[in-house]
């Protein structure tokens, strides 16, 4: 929230906007970068969490800034703000996993099968 303070300090609406679509892709890529295996009803509803966004979006206009959605300074500060708050934590986690791996992993290293991390 502090970094959509400093980047989008001109109207409050700007933050609104900015902040809850960054919540949005940062929750998503945390559900799809948490599963080991796709399945497709978890696509579907990623897909569905996305189309309720963008109908979120065009319902609440009067919160939600949508003439800022082209902009391509718009979305590199929302790019910004959704790494900063994703990378870390997820770095992290793949650090721990290599350093202190599970015990299900260790055994499938020991037989030569690899298990897809992302």
């Amino acid at each position: 929230m502090m970094l959509g303070l400093i980047l989008f300090d001109k109207s409050f609406l700007n933050i609104v906007t900015i902040t809850f679509s960054a919540l949005i892709v940062i929750e998503l890529l945390n559900v799809l970068t948490e599963l080991h295996k796709r399945h497709w009803g978890m696509i579907i509803s990623v897909g569905l969490s996305m189309l309720v966004y963008f109908l979120v979006i065009y319902f609440f206009r009067s919160t939600i800034n949508v003439s800022n959605f082209t902009n391509v300074g718009f979305l590199v500060k929302m790019l910004i703000i959704t790494a900063t708050a994703w990378v870390p934590i997820h770095a992290f986690k793949h650090i721990e996993k290599r350093i202190f791996p599970s015990d299900y992993d260790t055994i499938m290293k020991q037989k030569g099968h690899r298990r897809c991390f992302l």
